[in-house]
């Protein structure tokens, strides 16, 4: 299973999240949005579009977007 978190600097949401994961010991892939490709950017939007799930962080979980709720469940 390979979970990306998709984070901004200075997000406190993108924190906390690092840190619940952090303390459950779940391994994962962080990468800052504004420093990907605008194509990936583009597309990460469009799926949280897509999804209804607009807000830093973006969870994904085998490339399916979760909250962090969801994404807890499943590790």
């Amino acid at each position: 299973m390979e979970i990306k978190i998709i984070g901004e600097h200075g997000c406190s949401a993108c924190m906390m999240t690092k840190q619940i994961l952090d303390s459950k010991k779940v391994e994962y892939i962080y990468s800052i949005f504004s420093e990907l490709s605008d194509i990936r950017q583009e597309e990460l939007l469009v799926i949280a579009k897509e999804n209804g799930k607009l807000s830093m962080p973006l969870i994904f979980i085998n490339d399916n977007q979760m909250t962090l709720q969801e994404a807890l469940k499943c590790t």
